[in-house]
């Protein structure tokens, strides 16, 4: 019979990855990973596909597996349970304070694709179509506001070199949680802040070339 995961002991080893001899591979066995995967399918089933989050709140573009800038994200925007998080796609113990809607790469043909798939069949076992999206100018967006009634979209899943970018006079802004993407651009990352008055605001994250500084977490 397998052994019921421990989620906070497993938290507490995530979190000390980057001090010596604490890698992520070597911290986490593959048996974890899928029964990791299987209370989250738990959790996400027992969602609505919609939700509905109170502000405070800090919004977050794609991190694309940037673990340690994950990290730093949080270092600067507060560990949970101070800070609650919204993260836009491509990707507990504390439910209540993170929020994850469903990215482009969520889906079984983009990670076909873009090689998650292919990791996945290498690692513990065994390909592709790319699809299409479309494009949209100011007009669009603002007859979209409009008929939904809100004042800004916040989206994610495009390389911005401030971190965040506007678009259609501010009704729209692209948000980008992974500096210095795949070690090839030199751009920055952004989390917006939502406080309890629906004032948005931004932190930003310059592209980090030093090897993680050693850190020890303290696990409750």
């Amino acid at each position: 019979m397998a052994v019921a995961l421990d989620v906070d002991d497993l938290i507490c080893r995530v979190l000390n990855v980057g001090t010596p001899g604490c890698a992520l591979t070597q911290n986490v066995k593959e048996i974890e990973l899928v029964q990791l995967c299987i209370l989250a399918r738990e959790v996400l089933l027992a969602q609505g596909s919609l939700v509905e989050i109170e502000p405070n709140v800090k919004i977050c573009g794609d991190v694309h597996g940037q673990y340690s800038d994950v990290l730093r994200i949080f270092d600067k925007g507060g560990f949970p349970p101070t800070a609650n998080y919204l993260f836009l796609g491509d990707y507990v113990r504390f439910p209540g304070n993170f929020f994850i809607l469903r990215g482009n790469h969520e889906c079984a043909s983009i990670n076909r694709v873009y090689g998650f798939y292919e990791e996945c069949t290498r690692r513990v076992s065994k390909a592709s179509q790319r699809g299409v999206s479309f494009v949209f100018g100011p007009d669009v967006m603002g007859e979209m506001l409009q008929a939904l009634d809100i004042d800004l979209v916040a989206r994610a899943h495009q390389v911005v070199q401030d971190g965040y970018e506007f678009f259609a006079n501010r009704k729209l802004v692209t948000l980008f949680a992974s500096p210095h993407y795949c070690g090839q651009f030199d751009n920055a990352a952004a989390i917006m802040n939502v406080d309890e008055k629906l004032v948005c605001s931004f932190q930003v994250l310059t592209p980090s070339y030093k090897v993680v500084k050693d850190r020890q977490r303290k696990c409750t």
